[in-house]
Formats: structure tokens, sequence, C-alpha cells
């Protein structure tokens, strides 16, 4: 049984056997939000919902195979976290002018990290924890977790763009440069009054944008078959414990419930 279309602003598709789909990818379906760099579109048009906001393909991941721990799982909160930012992220920023998004993702040459907690996190959807060496080389930090930067916090709605502060961007000497450790090359910082000034203000605004979302699993099953015990276990697993991981990679301000 589907669930109902109206009901949900996401919903996850899991399968239980290894389709041609490899990764993990993300289906827009309705945007009405402006200064993101995404197309307004509407949902109705595309499914015949008023509400789904996108579809998030998780294929055969790592909840299907038997014995799993409970560390195994978790994986697939950040494979969800990742695929749901996509509604909002990251399109701001293409091209030489900013050299913050290839078109989905933070560049490599992006830094999105943050200190959490005393840790050294990173942005789920790419970046790197770049710092300076002082010698004129740049290295990537260990990262121990992943969440969202600010810049992401506003682009979803989260933060006001005054509590974004300037981004940095490492400038290579070299473009071409596939290293993460001693790279020659210096950070340009970007004003998020830059990236507004080029794409427009965020409308809905921070105090008007949705901050709470309901979301729906479907796990698709060959004709005639039926999903073991362990990958239902599984499932139930994530869908009840990845509210609370949402939660706490957005710092308590937002929301995405069954």
């Amino acid at each position: 049984m589907y669930p109902d279309k109206d009901n949900y602003d996401f919903l996850n598709v899991f399968t239980t056997f290894d389709g041609s789909y490899k990764v993990a990818f993300h289906l827009p379906v309705k945007n009405e939000i402006r200064g993101i760099s995404i197309p307004i579109t509407a949902s109705t048009e595309n499914v015949g919902s008023s509400r789904l906001l996108s579809i998030n393909y998780l294929g055969y991941s790592y909840f299907l195979h038997p014995n799993l721990s409970q560390n195994d799982l978790k994986i697939n909160f950040w494979v969800i976290g990742h695929e749901i930012a996509h509604y909002w992220l990251m399109h701001v920023g293409k091209g030489p002018e900013f050299g913050l998004s290839d078109g989905s993702h933070y560049t490599k040459w992006a830094d999105t990290g943050f200190i959490r907690d005393g840790e050294q996190w990173d942005d789920l959807t790419g970046g790197w924890p770049w710092k300076d060496n002082g010698n004129g080389t740049v290295s990537v930090n260990n990262i121990k977790k992943q969440g969202f930067s600010s810049l992401s916090l506003y682009l979803m709605g989260l933060i006001p763009a005054s509590e974004v502060p300037d981004i940095r961007v490492v400038v290579p000497n070299d473009l071409a440069d596939a290293g993460f450790t001693n790279v020659e090359g210096k950070f340009k910082m970007i004003p998020i009054n830059d990236i507004v000034a080029k794409y427009g203000a965020r409308n809905p605004s921070y105090e008007n944008a949705q901050k709470n979302f309901k979301i729906a699993y479907i796990l698709l099953a060959k004709r005639g078959e039926t999903p073991k015990q362990y990958q239902l276990d599984a499932i139930n697993y994530i869908a009840q414990n990845f509210p609370g991981e949402w939660n706490f990679m957005t710092y308590g301000k937002s929301t995405i419930n069954q």
C-alpha cells in the first residue's frame, strides 16, 4: 500500500533488490522558494500532489543486508539527510565568481567545515574543512561528523542571512590539483551579502520558511516477492530514529516526522 502523496513532503524509496541505479539520487517535485537558484515548479504538474516536495531514491542500501550493526544502519541517516538536503542545496555560487557549487554539491574548494561540541564537522552536501597552513598552502582537517554549515542552514530557511559568516573558498594555484594536503593556494572570502545580491533574498524568509516536515518510506520489492524480516526491521529502525538525527543535524531548528 502506497502512502498518500498529499500527506507527506518527502518520499524515500528503498528496494529489496540491487537495481540498475547504483547510487542514491534526489528527484525534485515542487519548489516555490526563491533566492536558492532552483527553478520554480509545481508538484501538481509532475505527480498529482499539492504537497509533495521531492522523492529520494535510496536503492539497495546498507540496511538490506543481514546481520548489520546499529552503526552500519546509521550510515543510512547520512544518505537520507544528504538526499533530502538536495531539495534546497546546492545551486548558488556556481562558476569562477564564487567557486562554491558544482551545480548540485559544494565544490572541493569550498570550506564547509565548522566546529561543533569541540569536534570538526563538515557539510553533508560537500566541500571540505580546509585550514591555512601559514606557508602558502592549505590542507583538509580530519572530519569527525557531518551536518549543515551556516550557508546551508540559511538556504534551508533555518537561520537568517545575518547569522552566516563570510564563506571561505580555496583559490588553488593549480585548479587541477587533486590533493588535500599542502595544496598551494590561498583563501578568498565571500560575504553572504554577495550571494543575496546575485540570487536575491531567500523567499520565504527565515521567519516564514517551512521548518517542520513529514516523511514516508517505501520499500519496493520485485513482483511476487516478500521483503525479508530483517529488511522490515531495518527500515522500521531507520524510520523511528532518523527524525532525531535530522533534528540534531539541524541544531533543533527543523523536525521531520512520519
